[in-house]
């Protein structure tokens, strides 16, 4: 592929992650954004992919996944707009192992990411006192929603700095983790702590083999924390982190999905579909993986799953490199750890963090 079609590649990637971070900065503008965008999303995507050279592996995968998808609809009778967000998932993974960011395109990222950092602390100080009576504010959006986009803006600007550990950027990394707990985003604050603990490990740690072992570990660490919370739920374990109870819901929605499934072969294999009722308004599983299980079964996460453990293993061919390391780190601590109990990489204004990070872990920067 040339030059010049990477770095279109990476102007679309980067008009994308422009209107995400526009879009949080007010409640009406989010709204409309979150109902649309996945479909603004995957006109682009879809474009770029026209645009570009495809590898056999991603051919042979849309391919697979397109036919299941029609059977998958056929059987659960699941919504369009779970498909569609996965095989955005899919594509952005695609585009982004491609794409090339121009050296404006980086500064611009990088005094966004900055700004909405620090605009979003400032915000997480309303909710230190205020934190129900502003999530329930047409005024204001969920504290989990704030905390994420600061998450991602935080890191993004990290993995953009060539020094990690300048006064700016210690200063920056202490105020977005007492931001964190601002929100009482406790996934959040683990995410961002782990991000700055994996950037503390010296150069033999980051070797090829640790870093796929670790991703390979956290998969099924994902898997097994809806099991681990219901067991403690059922034991009747008390405890109260960051301010709020351990459970606040998901243990009711987990034992849900899990009974929805029981006995149920062609459930299993094909998923509930994106319109079953688990005890939701929307179906948020609040677990990355399940989730993929939920809407399309064992069949759809085989695939799903095989994508994603590709291009680990591309992106684990250039951990020696430290740009490379810091954006693999950025999908280690987002998708794997922060997805142990969110969805982000299948919540349609989000998706263009979610695979960023693996998508550029990819790509080998040229030495000098």
């Amino acid at each position: 592929m040339t030059q010049n079609r990477k770095i279109e590649l990476g102007s679309f990637c980067f008009v994308l992650i422009m209107m995400a971070f526009f879009a949080i900065s007010y409640v009406g503008i989010f709204s409309i954004y979150d109902e649309y965008c996945i479909y603004l999303v995957t006109a682009v995507l879809l474009y770029c992919l026209l645009r570009m050279h495809c590898s056999p592996f991603d051919i042979v995968l849309i391919l697979f996944t397109a036919i299941y998808h029609v059977i998958s609809k056929l059987v659960n009778g699941g919504g369009i707009g779970s498909i569609l967000t996965y095989f955005c998932g899919l594509f952005f993974l695609i585009v982004f192992s491609r794409a090339l960011f121009t050296e404006v395109h980086k500064k611009v990222l990088k005094i966004v990411s900055c700004i909405a950092v620090l605009a979003l602390a400032v915000l997480s100080l309303l909710y230190i006192e205020s934190y129900w009576l502003l999530y329930r504010s047409s005024s204001f959006l969920n504290p989990n929603t704030y905390c994420v986009f600061m998450l991602y803006a935080y890191i993004i600007y990290m993995c953009l700095s060539d020094k990690l550990f300048t006064p700016g950027n210690l200063i920056l990394t202490a105020v977005t983790i007492f931001a964190t707990f601002n929100y009482r985003s406790r996934a959040m604050a683990v995410a961002v702590i782990m991000f700055c603990i994996m950037q503390l490990l010296g150069p033999k740690w980051r070797t090829k083999g640790r870093m796929l072992t670790l991703s390979l570990i956290l998969v099924v660490v994902g898997l097994a924390i809806p099991f681990v919370y219901l067991f403690l739920y059922e034991q009747d374990v008390s405890a109260t982190i960051m301010g709020k109870s351990l459970f606040t819901g998901r243990e009711l929605l987990w034992q849900n999905m899990l009974d929805a499934f029981e006995g149920d072969f062609v459930k299993q294999m094909f998923g509930l579909g994106s319109n079953v009722d688990l005890g939701k308004e929307t179906l948020n599983i609040h677990n990355n993986m399940f989730v993929v299980i939920v809407n399309f079964g064992f069949i759809g996460f085989v695939l799903y799953i095989a994508a994603l453990i590709h291009y680990i293993l591309k992106a684990c061919k250039n951990v020696d490199n430290p740009v490379c390391y810091k954006w693999f780190s950025m999908f280690v601590c987002t998708m794997l750890i922060l997805g142990m109990s969110e969805t982000v990489s299948f919540w349609a204004p989000d998706m263009v963090f979610a695979y960023m990070g693996l998508g550029l872990a990819c790509q080998k920067p040229k030495e000098g």
